[in-house]
């Protein structure tokens, strides 16, 4: 019974997940070995899935700017434009290229997120100089909903410089799309 646990058990990859040993057919002392085993498989098995979909939905996210460029590009260049239609077609290139940027920053923070061992490296910011530092950043987009950023005050935080920036980034980025 042991070696065909171990021969089913060896038997299992990303593609048969779903498989299960049998614990009914073995003796009783193998039900605490291959219990654990398929409640592991279980977790393995819905990790997988959740990964396939996220992969799925990263592909279909970072189509669409993709596909903005190279359709805006294509039409500009299909005649003669002006300085001013060039200009416009390369910042909204540049919005598209943040967009992916910010989409790829993301999904770093979350693997550094789930398999990082790193400390925090907390350091004394001065708010004001981030504030400004994420209002430049996201400027562009504002002014696209009509939304003026206005830094008032100045203080020191002591943070992590990128947890920081990424949470005040996010907070905005929230608000600009709810805005």
């Amino acid at each position: 019974p042991v070696k065909t646990i171990g021969h089913r058990i060896s038997r299992i990859e990303a593609h048969n997940l779903g498989e299960r040993l049998d614990i009914g057919c073995g003796p009783v002392e193998l039900h605490d070995i291959a219990g654990p085993v398929n409640r592991m498989l279980d977790r393995l098995q819905r990790a997988f899935a959740q990964l396939s979909q996220f992969s799925s939905d990263l592909a279909h996210d970072m189509r669409t700017p993709l596909a903005n460029m190279i359709s805006a590009s294509e039409i500009t260049l299909s005649r003669e434009r002006s300085t001013e239609e060039y200009e416009a077609l390369i910042d909204s290139n540049i919005e598209e290229c943040q967009r992916l940027q910010r989409m790829i920053e993301t999904m770093l923070f979350l693997a550094r997120a789930d398999h990082s061992k790193e400390l925090l490296r907390p350091d004394v910011l001065d708010c004001h100089e981030e504030f400004a530092r994420l209002t430049s950043y996201f400027e562009g987009v504002a002014e696209n909903k009509g939304v003026h950023f206005a830094i008032d005050g100045a203080t020191q935080v002591r943070a992590d410089p990128s947890m920081l920036r990424r949470a005040l980034s996010n907070l905005v980025s929230n608000a600009l799309a709810h805005a």
